[in-house]
């Protein structure tokens, strides 16, 4: 099976977010045409986070576990897109702070010749809107290729909420190897 695209959510205590999370996810990767899996990269939870993504992975096939004990989002991302098998890699947060309705921003048609794309709120160019009470800015903007010169791309992109006193919020598509 040949998969086009990989969605890699690190998770680290977020037994209350996955649910809502995974199901805007399973449903919107239902709509698409493409063949696509989603991974969730557990590593050190103290709460039940392991336990409602296997429940959820139980009865729904694209969905799937992947444990590390070790703690740490760099590790648990790194993880993810080593084990994804999409051609496309997007890692978003468990919060899904960027409308998952976004991420065609971040694939061919709409963005192509990138081999990584990385969305933000605070890049110049990046759309306001209001989700709930809090306003947010993001933009796309794609960097580094292995295979040439460095290429990049600012353009307005996808709009998400502010989630408390954290750093920016950057959501990251990846052209991963097919072979």
């Amino acid at each position: 099976m040949s998969f086009f695209l990989s969605m890699i959510i690190p998770a680290h205590n977020e037994e209350r977010r996955l649910p809502p999370t995974l199901t805007a996810v399973n449903a919107y990767l239902n709509r698409q045409a493409y063949i696509s899996e989603i991974i969730v990269v557990e590593n050190g939870s103290q709460d039940l986070t392991a336990v409602v993504a296997e429940a959820f992975a139980a009865d729904h096939p694209r969905v799937r576990l992947i444990r590390e004990s070790a703690r740490g989002k760099g590790l648990a991302v790194r993880r993810g897109m080593l084990e994804a098998r999409g051609a496309y890699r997007f890692i978003c947060d468990a919060d899904l702070s960027m409308p998952i309705e976004e991420v065609a921003k971040f694939l061919p048609p709409q963005l192509s010749g990138y081999d990584v794309a990385i969305g933000s709120r605070e890049a110049p160019g990046a759309a306001t809107t209001s989700r709930s009470t809090a306003t947010s800015r993001a933009a796309c903007s794609a960097t580094w290729s292995k295979s040439s010169p460095c290429r990049a791309l600012r353009t307005p992109s996808a709009a998400s909420n502010v989630s408390g006193a954290k750093s920016p919020k950057t959501c990251s598509a990846f052209k991963g190897s097919t072979a």
